[in-house]
């Protein structure tokens, strides 16, 4: 609410971005109850419902040309490295 709030209040857009890219925990159930709270309580978006789970192509091309101009790499990491890491880091 704060942020349609915030949008209204500046002359700026509410936009709504669905965050399912966690395929494993996403259901669209979720969805639905978001969507029902914000009609629930009269918060319309000003553009389109954006799934993030639609937009992997542009991400795809995105991180390619970040790579291409130097400007990201490809993490080798294997699966164990990277859990060593967050544990590592939600230790401390």
């Amino acid at each position: 609410m704060f942020n349609w709030l915030f949008a209204k209040a500046t002359g700026g857009k509410f936009l709504l971005r669905i965050e399912d890219t966690d395929t494993e925990r996403s259901e669209a159930r979720f969805t639905e109850d978001i969507l029902g709270s914000l009609k629930w309580m009269g918060i319309e978006y000003d553009e389109p419902l954006v799934h993030q789970s639609a937009r992997f192509d542009l991400y795809k091309e995105t991180a390619e040309d970040l790579i291409a101009k130097n400007l990201a790499y490809r993490c080798d990491c294997t699966p164990a490295q990277l859990d060593a890491i967050r544990a590592k880091c939600t230790a401390e």
